[in-house]
C-alpha cells in the first residue's frame, strides 16, 4: 500500500509541480495513508487515498488535482492558526475509546474519562469541516497548561458546540417529514439523540452534565447512556431497560454491523445518575 501511495505521490508531484510526499495519520482505530502536498511556506493540505483502491494511480492523482484546480483543497496557513489564541478559542474536547487506541493517544493530547479518553480537537472551520488534534509538543510550544486547556476546552463545548437532545420521534419526524403526531402514535420506546448541530464529534455531548441532568429531571429518572459513534450518544430512561447486559449487546451489534472503525466509540454503557449527577461505567 505504501509503494502505491509514493508512486500517486509522485505523479501528482509531477502534474502540479509541487512537493508531494506521503504521510501516515493515526486515526480513532485506524491508521490512514495520504498525500501531501506542500503550498506556500506554511501550508500543507492532505489528501487520503486508502479508500480509492479501485482506482489506478493515475485516477487517483488525477482526481487530487482536479480537487486542487477547483481550489476545493483544504489549505490553511499554519502561522494563522497555530497559535495560543487561536487554538484556546477553537478548541473543543472530543471523545475516543482507550482500548486499543494506545498508539493514537500516544503523541496527543488528553484526559481520563471513565474508560474513554478525551482528546482535543482545534476548529478551523464553522462546519467542523477542518480541524487537527492538539498534540503535547504544540502545547508546550504554544505554552499551554493542561488545566487552562480543560478548561477553555469545557467553555467552548458549552458556549459553541450548540448540544442538543432530540427525541427518537422528533428525528423520525424531520427524516420522514411524517407528521409528529403520527409519528407518536408508532409508540415507540423513549429515546433520546444527543450530539452538536454538526452532527460531528458529538460524543462530547457527554461531558454536558447541565444536559443530561435537565432532561433526567424532566422524565424523573435516570439515563442510560450508550455509544452510537464518535459523533453522538443516545439515551434511554433507567425504567425502560430491564438488563444492562442486553443494551451492551445492542451497542455491540452496532458497532460490528453499523458503526466504521473510525467513528467506533467504545461497547461500554454508561448510567447518569440524577441525583448525584455522576457518569459511571454499569456494563
Amino acid at each position: 500500500m505504501k509503494e502505491r501511495t509514493e508512486r500517486i505521490a509522485k505523479i501528482v508531484g509531477e502534474k502540479m509541480q509541487a512537493e508531494a510526499m506521503v504521510v501516515e495519520v493515526e486515526k480513532n482505530n485506524r491508521t490512514r495513508q495520504g498525500v501531501s502536498i506542500k503550498s506556500g511556506d506554511n501550508a500543507r493540505a492532505v489528501f487520503y487515498i486508502d479508500d480509492m483502491e479501485k482506482m489506478s494511480e493515475e485516477e487517483v492523482a488525477d482526481k487530487i488535482v482536479e480537487v486542487c484546480s477547483k481550489e476545493e483543497m483544504p489549505i490553511f496557513d499554519l502561522t494563522k492558526i497555530a497559535n495560543k489564541e487561536f487554538v484556546l478559542e477553537h478548541v473543543i474536547p472530543c471523545m475516543v475509546g482507550r482500548s486499543g487506541n494506545e498508539k493514537f493517544l500516544q503523541n496527543l493530547v488528553h484526559t481520563h474519562f471513565l474508560d474513554l479518553e478525551i482528546v482535543y480537537r482545534v476548529m478551523i472551520s464553522d462546519d467542523y469541516s477542518s480541524s487537527f488534534l492538539l498534540r503535547n509538543a504544540m502545547l508546550q510550544d504554544l505554552h499551554i497548561s493542561q488545566t487552562e486547556l480543560e478548561e477553555k476546552a469545557q467553555h467552548n463545548l458549552i458556549e459553541k458546540d450548540h448540544t442538543k437532545v432530540a427525541s427518537i420521534t422528533q428525528i423520525l419526524s424531520e427524516l420522514s417529514g411524517i407528521p409528529i403526531e403520527m409519528v407518536e402514535e408508532m409508540s415507540l420506546p423513549p429515546m433520546y439523540v444527543m450530539t452538536n448541530q454538526n452532527k460531528m464529534f458529538g460524543a462530547n455531548s457527554i461531558l454536558r452534565k447541565d444536559l443530561l441532568k435537565e432532561l433526567s429531571e424532566e422524565l424523573g429518572k435516570d439515563l442510560y447512556i450508550f455509544p452510537s459513534s464518535i459523533q453522538e450518544i443516545i439515551l434511554v430512561p433507567e425504567d425502560n431497560v430491564t438488563n444492562t447486559m442486553d443494551l451492551k449487546e445492542i451497542v455491540r451489534f452496532g458497532n460490528i454491523n453499523t458503526v466504521s472503525a473510525e467513528e467506533k466509540l467504545s461497547d461500554s454503557v454508561y448510567h447518569f445518575n440524577r441525583v448525584t449527577e455522576e457518569i459511571e461505567v454499569m456494563a
